[in-house]
């Protein structure tokens, strides 16, 4: 004998209403979607009034799909901040020099032709050497500090964890990563100092985060947190020599 639905009176298959179990999946989906939505509304906001307590909220949920919209967010953010921070940097330094040669000139009594700055500055391989970069750096760091913090000096942890943390406090240097793009078409000076603002109060509270909320021993962040931070720096800097290397030799043609 056949079984009917409760709801909407149609044939179970299996014992599940077809109909209706499709409409609480979507359901289901679209939850999940707000819930993302509202998370990231809500480190966005919380972040900057109570960072370690939003770190500690989210680092308890271990949402890898939030971390990864956060630094996928802050990757294609460096991707774009590397374009106009070289073509700001390259804008002002022929700009100086160009001030500076017209100065000497005008000293000397002399007329001065003022250099034109690089205008095919490749939009395309900068865009894909920032992203490169920032995805090489954020996974380097997550790595290195559950290597070091979590696994050499003895921290408690899990991958998840670590990975939810920083994250969380990736924040900061998006935004400012941002800000940067936009003080680009001002001075690269005052982008470089802004940036350098967003990584810091990112180490700061990433390392706070560490100590507060995955338990990492103070004593021992004296000596996991510089290693991180090094071998992060040369770890981007070899495989982007070796990627450049790479893109360069299939570039040139070979001569017969």
């Amino acid at each position: 004998m056949a079984k009917f639905c409760n709801k909407c009176g149609k044939a179970l298959v299996d014992g599940i209403c077809p109909d209706c179990s499709k409409k609480e999946e979507v359901k289901e989906e679209q939850t999940t979607t707000s819930n993302l939505g509202n998370d990231l509304l809500d480190i966005i906001k919380n972040i900057w009034k109570k960072p370690i307590e939003t770190i500690e909220k989210y680092v308890k949920k271990e949402n890898l799909p939030l971390s990864f919209i956060l630094l996928g967010i802050g990757v294609l953010v460096g991707g774009i901040f590397t374009y106009c921070y070289t073509d700001s940097i390259v804008t002002g330094i022929v700009t100086q020099i160009n001030n500076k040669m017209a100065g000497i000139a005008s000293m000397m009594g002399q007329s001065y032709t003022a250099t034109t700055p690089i205008t095919t500055i490749p939009f395309f391989q900068l865009f894909l050497s920032g992203i490169l970069t920032t995805a090489l750096a954020y996974t380097f760091f997550i790595l290195l500090s559950k290597l070091f913090v979590g696994i050499i000096f003895k921290g408690k942890a899990s991958l998840k964890q670590f990975t939810t943390a920083v994250a969380t406090a990736s924040v900061f240097p998006t935004l400012f990563t941002l800000v940067g793009i936009l003080t680009s078409f001002i001075s690269y000076q005052l982008t470089s100092f802004v940036y350098l603002i967003g990584l810091i109060l990112f180490i700061v509270v990433v390392v706070q985060s560490f100590m507060d909320v995955l338990k990492a021993k103070e004593e021992r962040l004296s000596y996991a947190v510089p290693l991180t931070v090094i071998i992060t720096y040369v770890g981007i800097i070899v495989i982007n020599i070796i990627v450049l290397a790479i893109i360069t030799s299939s570039q040139v043609t070979p001569i017969y």
